[in-house]
């Protein structure tokens, strides 16, 4: 960040997309690091929307075993694996219902599934500049990341078809 903002300095006080944006279909379980895909789903409905920019972890509900994603930082009971490692992974109905009846309460509580933000390059790095109260997702429709280098280079999550026509005029090469 300390480089780009170098390198635009009095020349650009506008914003600029950098490549980060919020995979809806990137959900992973944390045991062995497998995506979800075409594996068994428990959705308690059918589209995720990442609700308010944060909600990148799943928790299972008591009722019917649903699966429905929360702020990761939410506090829930938990299952793991082995009773000591890594939050436990689902794989068919049969799992999702004996995990169900481990628990006794009627709360929800966490599973091993997330789901992390990509890099357009594809690179893994989780470094992350977010002005505050971001990333918001508002209405819903907010998945692509821009840069304001009015604002001290914070990151800001923003409508692609809105932020495509305003950004795309003061892209950097």
């Amino acid at each position: 960040m300390k480089r780009l903002i170098k390198t635009v300095r009095r020349t650009f006080y506008g914003s600029a997309w950098i490549g980060l944006y919020d995979d809806l279909n990137s959900w992973r379980w944390s045991l062995d690091n497998t995506a979800l895909e075409g594996g068994f789903k428990s959705w308690f409905v059918q589209q995720q929307v990442n609700s308010g920019g944060q909600s990148l972890c799943v928790y299972m509900s008591y009722h019917k075993g649903r699966w429905d994603e929360n702020f990761c930082m939410q506090t829930l009971p938990f299952v793991c694996y082995d009773g000591e490692n890594n939050l436990i992974s689902i794989r068919n109905e049969t799992e999702n219902y004996r995990v169900q009846s481990l628990i006794s309460s009627n709360s929800g509580f966490w599973i091993g599934l997330y789901r992390t933000r990509a890099w357009s390059d594809q690179s893994n790095s989780s470094f992350s500049n977010w002005r505050t109260g971001q990333p918001d997702n508002v209405g819903n429709s907010e998945y692509c990341t821009a840069v304001s280098f009015s604002d001290s280079g914070s990151w800001t999550d923003e409508n692609y078809v809105h932020a495509h026509t305003v950004y795309t005029r003061n892209v950097l090469y």
